[in-house]
């Protein structure tokens, strides 16, 4: 749902000359990944959700592979907050 309304805003864009910055969109998201797993996955899903934040309204949940608590540990405090 979200890549379809973020393609729509973005074809909107391109065929208009003045983009509307105020653009917010009305969803909230819930991801649900190995966050706090370590390996592909959960930098992948980080880096995500790090961008999403400043775009919409997300939390996340640890889902899938077993918590690391040695990787949370090593993990910048902000990402922890995130």
């Amino acid at each position: 749902l979200f890549i379809i309304l973020l393609c729509s805003q973005t074809a909107s864009a391109v065929h208009n000359t003045s983009v509307d910055d105020s653009w917010d969109p009305a969803i909230t998201l819930r991801w649900f990944a190995p966050f706090f797993s370590g390996g592909g996955y959960s930098s992948e899903a980080i880096s995500y959700v790090t961008e999403l934040q400043n775009v919409i309204d997300i939390s996340i949940v640890q889902h899938g592979d077993m918590y690391s608590d040695s990787f949370v540990r090593g993990m910048p405090p902000k990402l922890r907050v995130v």
